[in-house]
């Protein structure tokens, strides 16, 4: 009992001279912070011509949206999305000790017709950024595929982590992140195979709560520890 006794004494006496220096105290990270960026210019083209606006979809509430993938009447219907990168630069510079953790192209899809294969994203990145967002069929050139075969199977949100492609750019004091959008080019029925999202160039006010596309940042911030000198 009294060798007990003396061993909790020594403890107790050990680290009330002592407490720091066996006993790091740790400042824990922030939460993660997260920027939403909305385009600068998104269009989608089909056979016929290019979108700047998009079109109206199948109800009335879901108007101005781009189409990808195919439709018999309209062929096969790609798109593509430019981003300013200003912003997320300047997100950065505000925190210097924030680092990237994650970068999701983020499109709010408002339906789908998937006549026997489910419609899937390929998603391209552009070195492009100069293209314009008329009524003509072009689009900037795609480059390397950032996603292949992303399945769209249901309406809402969808996230595509572009990290690795937004990344290097920011590094290179890049100014913009274009993204290619190319879906299904046929139909297992013949006649359309298909997904929409909201375009950013309008939204209507009744319907505000189902907004456009966005690019998404996170960023963290490392746990800073913290030690103190032993008490002399």
């Amino acid at each position: 009992m009294k060798r007990h006794l003396a061993r909790l004494i020594v403890f107790v006496l050990f680290f009330s001279l002592f407490p720091a220096a066996t006993v790091p105290q740790s400042a824990m990270a922030a939460d993660p912070q997260t920027l939403k960026i909305r385009p600068e210019a998104d269009k989608f083209v089909d056979d016929l011509a290019g979108h700047p606006k998009g079109e109206s979809g199948p109800l009335v509430t879901q108007d101005h949206v781009m189409f990808i993938g195919y439709e018999k009447a309209f062929g096969i219907m790609t798109g593509a999305i430019r981003f300013n990168l200003d912003p997320i630069k300047e997100h950065v510079i505000q925190n210097p000790d924030a680092k990237i953790k994650s970068v999701m192209l983020s499109l709010n899809v408002r339906g789908l017709e998937p006549k026997g294969s489910p419609p899937f994203l390929d998603l391209f990145g552009s070195d492009h950024d100069d293209w314009t967002e008329d009524e003509s069929r072009a689009l900037p050139v795609k480059g390397s595929q950032i996603s292949p075969r992303y399945p769209v199977v249901s309406e809402g949100r969808q996230r595509i982590d572009v990290t690795s492609y937004v990344t290097p750019k920011l590094e290179a004091n890049g100014k913009k992140a274009t993204f290619v959008l190319e879906g299904n080019t046929v139909s297992d029925d013949g006649t359309r195979t298909f997904f929409f999202f909201n375009d950013s160039f309008e939204e209507n006010p009744q319907y505000d709560n189902l907004p456009g596309s966005n690019l998404q940042l996170t960023t963290y911030r490392h746990p800073i520890i913290q030690s103190h000198s032993p008490r002399k």
